[in-house]
């Protein structure tokens, strides 16, 4: 409808921009701010230089070279804004926008909101600027420009110029006052002209007139304060205010200014960059931060500013620390809100805000109307209000509501990101690092800021409170401080910053009242090897850091636990200072706070260490100085110490390591009678002027006693922190001491490295039941030390005692009579407490009798006690002196003991056979594992025997010993010990060894085989006869049997020895029978036998022509039984020489791996050779000997199956292009048994269908056929049908060429008709739908042939038969021979009347009446039948005369080929078939079009093309379409090609994995069902051929393998096929496949396979039902 037509009139709402300016102008106050904004949009621009000029000129009556001439009213004195950054195309965009800001999505800008640069309508009404050749104009009046425009813009060209002079003349001499060149303008020149009076009369925007002097002070305002305004930007460097005075013609005069200053241009850069972080848009999710310091210089005016008064310079050095952090929100969420939360705080360096405080004030990049009451300038990107006047703060809107989420910006900002920068401030404030300092010019902060920062000025910078919303920012950087661990506290005593975790925080007044001795104690604080200072806190800072979590303050707990980690080193006086600051003036204080410091005076000088009882050094208490003497180097408490007195009154039950002197001080002298370092050794001896501890040199063993004790308290203090130690008293039970560990009775139990025997000793009675609470509060820390601190206890007290030394054998012998003195002590000991002899039983404290002079083996003189009860050391009275020295020079160590020291070893004569057994084993352990005779001729053979033998005149006398002990009963004959004694002869006459350990001997089972080892073995070989021979017989000894002796000796060196001894060692494992070849379930020592005979080169082959014997294992003989199969067997046979024939070693060496036909392994490796050289007369004898030997081969089920997948039985395999079997099948290849073949005797119902093996395997018994359970026999019902249609199309084809058949061919016809009908009743057996399958495939096929020799379909019996034209039934014989052969029933039907009256009743051939009821149940589902049952036809193939005969051959042969076909097996590997580009490009319309298009199959070059298959794509399927395309389209043909190919590509020693279809379909698809055949390989390399054929256009292929799957179709399988000819585009195999699953229709749609059929097919099937 037209608008005139229209009965609405427009009616909208509108602002005019003049009412909307002067609405912002009421948010932006008239002042300084204006120009705040002009500085915030230069900084946004990038602009380095800010000029603002004050020009009080007037350009009127100039001329007319004016864009309009009202616009002469605004051509008196302006305010002029000059900045060095060039405008761009968006920037003149976005500064039309009003109150939409271009800025607002970049982060990089400061101003957001749009509304800025309209504060400066405050000033004029007609705005404009200009930038490189453009001039704009604004007149939201409409008042002032041509045609009555808001605004506009002029392109400056020199015609312009020229045309407009009198309008660009103040932009001119403003550039020219500002030094920067025009047209065009490097830069953007903005200029305001001033609104006088009557101007502001008419102002719809501002009523205000501003006349030149009110902008010269607001100037001087701005000016005021211009440092700071250059603190947080990003870009501006200087900023500049020029006047110029009315009438003034000179240049303009500087009334002041701010600049930034660094040390050189390199620093200017590396400030810029710095300045430049929030413009710097990093990744989602990323933060940075950065750190700069510069100085700022200032003008300002001294006075007003006036003509001719100079101005005051300051300058100031700022340290900028920023921080840029990711909110966290996803980058698709739209708001105005940034991304990233930005924070900067600037520190000022100088002057020192302890001089000059600093008032705290809130920036967003400029300055804000905001006091924080904070040290130090804060800025971050707030969300402000429009004004910029004030934050952004919570209403009562909803959380979600865009008002609460800039609040929640602000809080976050608060809480998070600004503590974190200004902790950031304060660590550079603290350390102010070189590269800070490199950033300033040489100044006056040079020297202060090079040293180190004061303390005063560091608190000074320190938030004590804060005021409005910043209130909460004091308490947040103290917990980020302790949750970062800042270096900002300073420690008086190292003189530098440490972080939280390294001081103890004090308040001022309470660290005053110190004395300079606790201060010094303090000052030595360490806390896990890390110093722990003290800070005094000013007290304005106490109560901020009071309840941080991690602040840790001074007191009696925290010194305590700092001083026990690290034990600094103290003087006595700051020690008892702190002792009192501990425990309290009155002494007060618990206990507990003491243990674990070296704080207690000492009488001799220095400090003791505090302790609870036994964990440390006793200290010993008493007033009378005189009774140190009583414990020479012990530490007493000095009694005239401050200590002394203040813990005299509660010292009694104090729990300290503090003990009144008593009779137990005996044990502590120990370390003045055996060198400490001696501690947990075992034995000393003197070694000419040497002392050897445990074979060390006893002068170097001091070191390595403090290595050792280095270590362990080490791995000690690992175990503390785990937790106390088992030995530690439970804490339920007060005063509860540690138990005492005892020493066992048993020698299996007795260790001599036990070191815990002595520290685990408590050296007093204290009980603590009177302890007090002190006891009870000890912390868990020191509990957990437990008696893990042992072994500090002792180190610490061997330190105080005078040790003695001993490093020669003089010493040594002064060591051996103080510790004759000291058992004698201990002998004495009545006082109640810890034994004695525990406390040094790991000190080699025990003295031995000195053995004779012809001592043979050297003994020690001193042992310890674990060490005597571990060698079992003898007493010297129980022995005569004759038997002693017999025990002596074979090193039996013998002690003089006393009453306890005899107890606690538990010593009796009973004990003599342990105690020679412990001397020869530390005999052998002496003895290197390795030696062995130098006349020893075979060191393999030797190699496991350790020589562990003595001398026949050594072993004698001990012998006789030990045999008297045996008849005397001390020693029971039956004992095991006396078998580890080297006391029995061998039969070299020469040592005598022990009888275990079993490697020191050997033992035989039978004189024999001592016979056969002695030339090697003679000084192993035990002595049966002599004095040995009793010894043995006295024990009742005797030899062992054979499989051991064969396990421990025979087995591990069979692989060395001579013909003659391999030969008897198998004839001994053969007479142990099956039970070392019994896996699982034989003995391991005879699994050892057995597995010798496996893998030992026991096969030993004399030396020819001088050369030396070599050796085969078992596994690389074959069995001499095969010697008649050498040639099948290879050229590499190998039988085993004559003396290994003998039946008891054949059987051995067949367990043992002899390659014997009879093996699965060995014959299936022959097959398979057999298989790659194609031999048929190979083939034959192999099987052959297979069949004659089937009752003996016991073989499991798998190696039959891998038998019969290999191409190694004879058959004809062309046999289905015969219209008749073969009547003597003839081999013409080899096949496999899981392929389509089948016995020779089948050959009539299955000779089209199946390869036909040779009729010798009609002979094979039926099981072992039956282990081949691939092979077609009986043949399938299937295969029978689909043999019948073939053989019926063959003889149709064959009469076509030839005419009617003879009577003999129609004989012949006739008995392969009668017996697939035989093998056909089997279909009353199968399912109905199989049933049906056939009926209708079968119904209407003419195969059945009658006398005459025609063809006729069983549906034509039907209706003759139903037509009652026959009466016999299926028991009636044959026709007499006058009787007149039976018509076809066609024929008679044709010629019904009197011819058949002629001819007589039509009668049913005689060998199809036994089939009758066959017949007719065959043909009845199909006579009713309108539709014509589909079949697949094949055309026929392209001519085969394009490919020559070599090329035919040429397949998969790499040396000519240019084409690759890579397929990817199942188990990732790749098979590559190669091929001839201009073979598939002459066989192929679909090759040729690739190789000839250019594509990348195509290009040429030297390396083949690759194409890379589908992963559905198999390896035979490829091979078989490739022979198709080489062979002349014969695709039969082609399939014996691919067989044979593939496995050409296994080669001989390639397990035979068979290819397998895959059906996995590309993008994603869905899964298609996989068919089942009866023949399951030929059936999926079929559809993949089908698949194969699809793809690359080849018809003929395609329809012949659609005519082969027909042929295998099932109802199983029916559903699944029609998926993949449907797929595959198979019309014809998928009409086949509807056709009958509309005649199965009530079978098949019940099942789940109906549902998961694709619907398409579906539709077919359902449709084509409705229409029939």
């Amino acid at each position: 409808m037209a608008s005139a037509e229209a009965p609405w009139v427009k009616f909208s709402q509108s602002e005019d921009l003049t009412v909307r300016l002067r609405n912002i102008l009421h948010d932006y106050a008239f002042g300084p701010g204006v120009f705040r904004e002009l500085l915030q949009n230069a900084d946004d621009a990038g602009a380095r230089r800010l000029v603002l000029l004050a020009d009080g000129n007037s350009y009127a009556g100039h001329g007319t070279g004016l864009l309009d001439a009202r616009l002469e009213a605004w051509q008196g004195p302006a305010i002029c804004a000059f900045n060095d950054a060039e405008f761009s195309d968006s920037d003149f965009d976005g500064i039309c926008r009003v109150g939409a800001s271009g800025k607002r999505g970049d982060e990089s800008k400061i101003g957001h909101y749009g509304l800025g640069f309209n504060a400066t309508y405050h000033l004029s009404d007609v705005v404009s600027f200009v930038s490189r050749d453009r001039l704009c104009i604004f007149d939201p009046h409409e008042t002032h420009l041509p045609e009555g425009l808001p605004g506009l813009q002029l392109q400056l060209g020199s015609a312009e110029i020229q045309s407009y002079r009198a309008q660009l003349l103040p932009f001119e001499s403003a550039a020219r006052a500002c030094g920067a060149q025009t047209w065009p303008l490097r830069g953007a020149l903005f200029r305001l002209p001033l609104r006088n009076p009557e101007l502001a009369s008419r102002s719809k925007i501002c009523p205000e007139s501003h006349s030149f002097a009110d902008m010269l002070g607001v100037l001087h305002d701005f000016l005021h304060n211009s440092h700071e305004l250059l603190l947080f930007l990003q870009s501006v460097e200087s900023i500049d205010v020029l006047v110029c005075d009315e009438g003034s013609t000179g240049p303009a005069r500087r009334i002041g200014g701010a600049s930034v200053r660094t040390a050189s241009q390199t620093t200017v850069e590396l400030l810029r960059k710095e300045r430049r972080l929030f413009t710097a848009a990093g990744p989602a999710g990323s933060q940075h931060a950065a750190s700069y310091a510069f100085a700022v210089e200032t003008d300002t005016p001294a006075k007003s500013g006036a003509a001719g008064e100079g101005t005051i310079r300051a300058t100031s050095a700022w340290l900028v620390a920023a921080r840029c952090e990711s909110d966290g929100r996803p980058a698709d969420q739209e708001d105005e809100l940034p991304r990233r939360r930005c924070a900067a705080v600037a520190m000022r360096l100088w002057p020192p805000v302890a001089d000059e405080p600093l008032p705290g004030r809130a920036f967003c990049f400029l300055p804000l109307s905001l006091d924080t009451g904070l040290p130090a300038h804060i800025s971050a990107n707030f969300a402000l209000t429009a004004n910029r006047r004030d934050l952004w703060r919570r209403s009562d809107d909803k959380d979600t509501s865009h008002s609460m989420k800039r609040a929640a910006w602000n809080e976050a900002l608060l809480a998070g990101t600004l503590p974190r920068v200004y902790l950031d401030a304060l660590e550079l404030r603290a350390t102010v690092s070189t590269r800070v300092i490199e950033l300033l010019p040489e100044g006056p902060w040079d020297a202060p800021l090079r040293a180190l920062c004061l303390p005063a000025e560091l608190w000074g910078q320190w938030p004590s409170s804060a005021q409005a919303a910043f209130a909460q920012l004091p308490e947040k950087l103290a917990g980020e401080i302790f949750t970062r661990g800042s270096a900002v506290f300073w420690d008086d005593a190292m003189q530098r910053f440490s972080p939280p975790k390294a001081v103890l925080l004090c308040s001022e007044t309470e660290y005053a009242r110190f004395s300079a001795s606790l201060k010094s104690a303090l000052s030595k604080l360490r806390v896990a090897g890390s110093h722990r200072g003290v800070v005094a806190l000013p007290e304005l800072l106490s109560p901020l850091l009071s309840d941080v979590k991690g602040a840790v303050w001074l007191s009696a707990k925290t010194v305590s636990t700092a001083f026990r980690s690290t034990a600094p080193v103290l003087e006595r006086e700051e020690a008892e200072e702190l002792v009192a600051y501990l425990l309290g003036p009155a002494g007060t204080g618990p206990f507990t706070a003491l243990h674990g410091l070296k704080l207690c005076p000492l009488a001799g000088g220095g400090l003791g260490l505090f302790e609870k009882p036994g964990l440390a050094e006793e200290l010993w208490w008493t007033e009378d100085i005189e009774l140190c003497e009583l414990l020479p180097g012990r530490q007493f408490v000095d009694p005239s110490s401050a200590t002394f007195q203040l813990l005299k009154k509660r010292i009694a039950n104090a729990p300290l390591n503090v003990q009144l002197l008593n009779a137990k001080a005996v044990p502590l002298l120990l370390p003045a009678i055996v060198p400490p370092s001696w501690r947990g050794k075992r034995k000393v001896c003197s070694a000419a002027e040497e002392v050897l501890v445990d074979g060390m040199d006893a002068k170097s063993l001091p070191a390595v006693h403090v290595q050792q004790e280095a270590r362990g308290s080490k791995s000690r203090g690992a175990s503390a922190k785990s937790g106390p130690k088992a030995s530690v008293a439970p804490a339920g039970r007060r005063g509860a001491k540690a138990k005492k560990p005892t020493l066992s009775c048993g020698p299996a139990s007795m260790s001599y490295d036990d070191d815990d025997a002595w520290y685990d000793y408590e050296g007093d009675d204290y009980d603590g039941e009177d302890c007090g609470v002190e006891q009870r509060q000890e912390s868990g820390a020191v509990a957990q030390r437990g008696y893990s601190h042992a072994r500090e206890k002792t180190a610490a007290d061997e330190s105080a005692v005078k040790a003695c030394t001993c490093a020669t054998a003089a010493e040594l012998e002064g060591v051996v009579r103080r510790c004759e003195l000291l058992w004698r002590v201990i002998e004495h000991a009545h006082e109640k407490g810890a034994d004695p002899v525990q406390l040094v039983s790991d000190l080699p404290c025990v003295p031995l009798v000195e053995a004779p002079s012809n001592q043979l083996v050297p003994l020690p003189r001193l042992v310890s006690v674990l060490e005597a009860r571990r060698c079992n050391a003898l007493a010297a009275e129980d022995f005569p002196q004759r038997d002693r020295e017999v025990l002596q020079r074979c090193g039996v160590p013998f002690i003089r003991p006393g009453k306890r020291l005899r107890g606690a070893l538990g010593i009796n004569k009973s004990l003599t056979l342990a105690a020679v057994q412990a001397a020869f084993a530390e005999r052998w352990q002496q003895t290197p594992s390795g030696e062995e005779e130098t006349n020893m001729t075979n060191s393999r053979l030797h190699q496991g025997l350790r020589p562990r033998r003595v001398p026949c005149a050594e072993a004698a006398p001990l012998r006789a010993l030990i045999l008297e002990l045996v008849q005397k009963r001390i020693i029971p004959k039956d004992s095991r010990e006396l078998e580890t004694l080297p006391i029995f002869e061998t039969l070299g006459g020469r040592f005598s060894v022990p009888l275990v350990p079993v490697n020191t001997r050997i033992m035989t089972p039978n004189s024999e085989w001592d016979e056969a080892l002695r030339p090697q073995f003679a000084d192993y070989l035990l002595q049966w006869e002599g004095e040995t021979g009793k010894v043995l017989a006295e024990l009742g000894r005797e030899r062992g049997s054979t499989s051991s002796f064969l396990s421990e000796f025979a087995a591990a060196r069979v692989g060395l020895f001579d013909q003659a001894l391999c030969v008897k060692f198998l004839e001994d494992v053969a007479a142990l029978g099956n039970t070392p070849w019994k896996r699982p379930g034989a003995p391991k020592e005879l699994e050892k036998v057995a597995q010798s005979c496996i893998d030992a080169p026991l096969v030993v082959f004399p030396g020819k022509d001088g050369q030396p014997p070599f050796r085969v294992r078992c596994s690389d003989v074959c069995d001499p039984q095969d010697a008649a199969l050498a040639q099948v067997l290879g050229d590499s046979v190998v039988f085993p020489p004559e003396a290994y024939c003998g039946p008891l070693s054949l059987t051995v060496m067949r367990r043992a791996g002899l390659r014997s036909l009879s093996d699965e392994a060995v014959f299936l490796s022959v097959a398979q050779r057999v298989e790659h050289k194609s031999g048929i007369a190979e083939a034959r004898a192999l099987l052959r000997h297979l069949g004659e030997r089937h009752e003996t081969v016991k073989w499991p089920s798998k190696a039959f199956a891998a038998l019969s997948k290999l191409r190694i039985f004879p058959a004809t395999t062309n046999a289905m292009r015969r219209p008749l079997p073969p009547e003597n099948p003839c081999s013409s290849g080899l096949v496999a048994l899981d392929g389509p073949c089948t016995l020779a005797k089948n050959a009539n119902v299955a000779w089209t269908q199946l390869h036909l093996l040779e009729p010798s395997f009609d002979e094979w018994p039926q099981t072992l056929l039956r282990r081949f359970g691939a092979m077609k026999d009986p043949v399938p019902l299937e295969t029978v049908v689909a043999n019948m249609l073939d053989a019926s199309e063959i003889w149709l084809q064959q009469d076509a060429r030839q005419g009617p058949t003879c009577a003999e061919e129609t004989a012949k016809r006739q008995a392969i008709v009668g017996q697939n009908l035989q093998a056909m009743r089997a279909i009353s057996q199968r399912r109905h739908a199989t049933q049906t399958m056939v009926q209708h495939r079968l119904g209407r096929a003419a195969f059945v042939v009658l006398d005459d020799g025609s063809r006729v379909k069983p549906v034509d019996i039907f209706a003759a038969l139903h037509a009652a034209c026959d009466s016999g039934s299926e028991d009636e014989g044959a026709h007499g021979g006058n009787e007149e052969a039976p018509r076809a029933p066609h024929a008679e039907k044709r010629k019904r009347g009197s011819a058949a009256s002629r001819a007589g009743p039509w009668t049913l051939p005689a060998y199809l009446r036994p089939h009758r009821r066959l017949l007719l149940t065959v043909a009845g589902p199909t006579v009713s039948a309108q539709r014509q049952v589909p079949t697949v036809i094949v055309g026929a193939p392209p001519a085969d005369s394009i490919v020559p005969d070599f090329i035919r051959e040429s397949l998969n042969r790499p040396e000519l080929a240019d084409v690759e076909f890579v397929v990817s097996a199942e188990d990732g590997a790749a098979q590559t078939v190669f091929a001839h580009r201009l073979v598939l490009a002459a066989a192929c319309e679909h090759f040729r079009r690739v190789f000839t298009s250019g594509l990348s199959e195509g290009i040429g070059g030297v390396a083949r093309c690759r194409i890379d298959l589908p992963a559905w794509v198999s390896f035979r399927p490829l091979l078989w379409m490739l022979a198709y395309l080489y062979r002349g389209y014969d695709a039969q043909a082609a399939h014996e090609v691919a067989l044979r190919l593939e496995s050409a590509a296994k080669g001989v020693s390639a397990k035979d994995t068979p290819t397998r279809w895959r059906h996995d379909l590309e993008g994603g698809r869905r899964r298609r069902p996989q068919p089942h055949f009866v023949d399951e390989e030929s059936g999926e390399d079929l559809c993949c051929l089908l698949r194969l054929a699809e793809f690359y256009g080849l018809e003929h292929l395609g329809r012949w393998a659609e005519s082969r799957l027909q042929a295998m179709m099932t109802p199983e399988n029916l559903l699944a096929l029609s998926t993949h000819a449907y797929f595959c585009n198979a019309s014809q195999l998928l009409r086949v496949c509807v056709y009958n699953m509309q005649v199965l229709y009530a079978d098949l749609a019940s099942g789940p396979e109906w549902e998961e059929l694709d619907p398409a097919i579906r539709e077919l099937v359902l449709v084509e039902c409705q229409d029939s």
